[in-house]
């Protein structure tokens, strides 16, 4: 009798209670652009998972005594408050097609990197009915000209709202049952011979929702610490884990990337790579200009790597500190750079090197060391000694020109020996004529002497 009525008090304790449905809305104000996420839904219940395991009602209630004993204990670091709601995806998409709603792209967030068959199986699953996780924002408020705005930055989920709105968008299709490719809208005037969902379809779809946790007022490094966080079980490159990371170094990379955009160009910034460049940059900058300072007359080492910046600074930020007279150097040499983009455009074209890239990294890193270490040179010995080097790299190194010792010392020899040449035939040139001689020589070529 004990056992049975013991059975049916732990079937009580498991059974799940039931919840009211949520509402989502989306709440916009007409005379103010403030966005918010909010829901309709009863208060939350508190949690039972205390009780599913005890037989014993006092055994419940001093572990829930324990539980709730509070004395003494401090959390180190809070967040703001979290509204946890569900979205329709027709409301999602309405905020991404209204002009600074949502932001996809925080300096931390790495790229849209999903390529199209993982895009469909979300779309695939989200019709089946499957789990897909859910969507992180921070609601940030800003004041422009007196005018208070709201905008959510999409901390984790980025992947999955790109791929929804580029099917909605018409750019990728979705599977029948018969593997049959559907289409949510037709794109463009190109496309023929294609499916379309029926508008009953397209509406079941809009109507399916993303579970949205919205913070309202976290800081920048909070958002950072929080993207860390979520993402340590996905597989981000190590340049998508250091363009997380908070600094004035890296605060500088970013920005250089953002005001740069033309020097950016020049190679991959797909997934952080951007960012690396950059910043990988910086090192070997300072590499070459501690060596100059310290008088030596050793080859400058290669530091351009994501691991020497890690340990420049970060590690050892003390011995490398980020203060406005570096900053002012690295932002001429970065000047310099993008002008020989501008007016010296042959200066990082391919001329028949087999590459589909402009410049890889480690050349990207070596032209910025060999406008910041030759910057008293004119920009056409500079186009002359890049191109040379570039040449010289792909010869001797073929398809292995990545960021390693060897084909650093590759490009060093090369920049060296063109500006060696380029002093030698300065010294070998004739002294400028004096005035009195170029003027007894126009008399002589007029005949008046």
């Amino acid at each position: 009798m004990t056992s049975v009525s013991t059975r049916s008090k732990a079937r009580r304790l498991l059974k799940p209670r039931a919840t009211p449905p949520i509402q989502p809305t989306i709440k916009t104000e007409s005379s103010s652009p403030r966005l918010t996420l909010s829901n309709q839904s009863a208060p939350r219940a508190p949690d039972d998972h205390l009780t599913a395991g005890n037989t014993s009602d006092e055994e419940f209630q001093d572990e829930n005594e324990d539980f709730n004993n509070w004395s003494g204990f401090q959390v180190s670091r809070a967040l703001p408050r979290c509204d946890e709601t569900k979205q329709t995806l027709g409301n999602l998409m309405a905020l991404l097609n209204t002009p600074n709603a949502i932001d996809l792209d925080p300096e931390y967030q790495r790229g849209f990197c999903w390529n199209k068959a993982n895009q469909v199986g979300l779309i695939d699953s989200i019709l089946q009915g499957y789990y897909v996780p859910g969507v992180i924002f921070n609601r940030r408020a800003e004041t422009v000209l007196g005018v208070r705005r709201e905008s959510l930055v999409c901390i984790d989920g980025k992947q999955r709202l790109t791929s929804v709105k580029n099917f909605t968008d018409g750019r990728i299709p979705c599977n029948d049952r018969d593997g049959k490719k559907w289409w949510f809208r037709q794109a463009g005037d190109k496309v023929r011979c294609r499916r379309y969902l029926p508008r009953s379809a397209q509406q079941e779809f809009l109507r399916e929702s993303f579970t949205c946790h919205q913070y309202i007022g976290m800081t920048q490094d909070q958002e950072r610490e929080l993207f860390q966080r979520v993402q340590r079980g996905s597989p981000l490159t190590p340049a998508e884990r250091a363009q997380a990371k908070s600094g004035p170094w890296q605060n500088l990379a970013r920005s250089f990337q953002r005001d740069f955009p033309r020097v950016a160009k020049l190679s991959d910034c797909t997934r952080g790579r951007g960012y690396d460049k950059f910043i990988s940059s910086f090192a070997q900058i300072i590499e070459g200009q501690k060596v100059t300072a310290e008088g030596r007359n050793s080859e400058v080492a290669f530091r351009g790597t994501g691991n020497w910046a890690e340990r420049y600074f970060v590690t050892d930020l003390h011995d490398h500190p980020c203060n406005p007279e570096q900053e002012a150097r690295l932002k001429k040499v970065f000047d310099r750079f993008d002008e020989l983009i501008c007016l010296h455009p042959r200066t990082f074209a391919n001329d028949g090197l087999d590459t589909t890239i402009a410049l890889a990294p480690v050349e990207f890193i070596a032209a910025a060391y060999l406008v910041s270490r030759y910057s008293d040179r004119s920009n056409a010995a500079m186009e002359k000694a890049i191109r040379a080097m570039r040449r010289k790299v792909r010869q001797d190194h073929d398809d292995n020109v990545r960021r390693k010792s060897i084909v650093w010392k590759t490009l060093l020899a090369s920049m060296q020996e063109s500006f060696d040449l380029v002093s030698t035939q300065t010294k070998k040139r004739p002294p400028p004529t004096s005035p009195e001689l170029a003027q007894r020589r126009v008399r002589q070529l007029f005949g008046l002497e």
